[in-house]
């Protein structure tokens, strides 16, 4: 059974820190990636990919897991401080 994606957030954003936004950004634009690139190797919607980069909003536990799989990284590279 799914967690609620209420919890999601909570656990997820319990992980967050202020540098998560640069963080992805960084790591993309390592691999050349334009935010339409990603949208397509992620799944998740170019403008919400945007907002995370600029800290609008807060990743739920399953887009952490879609973004590190695009990434080819683990989530801990992610999320360190």
């Amino acid at each position: 059974m799914s967690d609620p994606p209420d919890k999601q957030v909570k656990e997820s954003s319990a992980c967050y820190t202020p540098h998560f936004g640069r963080r992805l950004q960084r790591l993309r634009m390592a691999r050349g990636w334009s935010l339409e690139e990603f949208s397509q190797r992620s799944g998740i919607a170019a403008i919400t990919l945007e907002e995370l980069e600029t800290a609008m909003e807060i990743p739920a536990a399953r887009m952490l897991e879609r973004l590190c799989v695009a990434l080819a990284i683990p989530v801990a590279q992610l999320l360190r401080d």
